[in-house]
């Protein structure tokens, strides 16, 4: 009765053969060499430590700005890092002031008679004012104090290279700061100086 299963056996071990055959033959045959296959292990191992090394910094960071939230504020520069002993930031003008000498040693700051003037973002820059020309439509009453809120007054014309300068750059219809008194029925600028009929 054993003798019968021989031929059975004979064939799975055949087929076994044939499969540990097919399995080498594959290894040898790969498309890529085997140090490919470790240069690629070995990148991914250096990409998992990366991100470790990474989000250890964060959370070693996130610790230290919650320590000292103080410290983390400014960053501008090796001067602007100066604080007092009790924690607090010095003062808004010590910080314009070297914010202001940093801006006045770049190239594209304006020098005139060996003073720098500087205008925020958006603002042009004439003879030693800042120009701002909003976009939004307001009344003369929101005007104003849109200006006030910036810190700035809306615009007086002194003379007229001013009045030339800003007939080149307005493109679109601007409030000025004129103004009618209401008991002298009299055009006067908000500042208080009387209109000049000749500009």
């Amino acid at each position: 009765m054993g003798c019968p299963m021989a031929p059975e056996i004979a064939n799975l071990y055949m087929e076994a053969f044939e499969l540990q055959y097919i399995y080498e033959n594959i290894l040898e045959h790969r498309l890529c060499p085997r140090w490919h296959w470790i240069v690629l292990q070995v990148g991914w191992a250096g990409n998992i430590i990366l991100v470790a090394a990474v989000i250890a910094l964060g959370v070693c960071v996130m610790n230290k700005n919650s320590q000292h939230p103080e410290q983390g504020a400014m960053l501008f520069s090796h001067n602007a890092h100066k604080y007092s002993h009790d924690g607090r930031n010095k003062t808004l003008e010590d910080f314009k002031s070297i914010l202001k000498q940093k801006l006045c040693e770049a190239a594209t700051a304006s020098t005139e008679n060996g003073s720098c003037h500087l205008c925020p973002v958006t603002w042009l820059l004439h003879r030693h004012k800042c120009y701002w020309f909003s976009k939004s439509i307001q009344n003369w009453m929101q005007s104003k104090g849109d200006c006030v809120a910036k810190k700035s007054q809306l615009l007086v014309i002194h003379d007229e290279e001013e009045k030339e300068f800003l007939q080149k750059n307005i493109v679109e219809k601007v409030w000025i700061g004129l103004h009618v008194t209401p008991q002298e029925k009299k055009w006067i600028w908000i500042n208080d100086s009387p209109l000049n009929r000749t500009l």
